[in-house]
């Protein structure tokens, strides 16, 4: 999202989960710091409601973040998903981290 020539991150509380899944399963003995890290993400980030939205992707769940990140207004979605970078969609400009750098720079 971005408000006059600010940008504003945000994330949906289904990438929140995803998150905390896939660090605690990586870093099972270090849970306190996956827990802290998630609170340090929250309090730099907007968060969004998840919305579905109806695409022509195979997973339900990318259904979601492409739909949260249209409903809240964001201009662009960074994802590493092949499958959403692929995806046809003209209400959102879907980017990886390496595209987005270049945007930003």
């Amino acid at each position: 999202m971005i408000i006059g020539s600010q940008h504003i991150p945000v994330i949906s509380t289904q990438v929140i989960t995803e998150i905390q899944k896939v660090m605690k399963d990586k870093f099972q003995e270090k849970e306190r710091d996956v827990e802290a890290f998630i609170e340090r993400l929250l309090a730099d980030v907007g968060l969004v409601r998840d919305y579905k939205i109806e695409v022509d992707i195979k997973d339900e769940l990318d259904k979601n973040i492409i739909g949260s990140s249209i409903i809240s207004g964001c201009d662009i979605l960074v994802t590493g998903d092949k499958e959403i970078i692929n995806c046809d969609i003209k209400d959102i400009q879907i980017v990886n981290a390496g595209e987005l750098l270049e945007l930003l720079l």
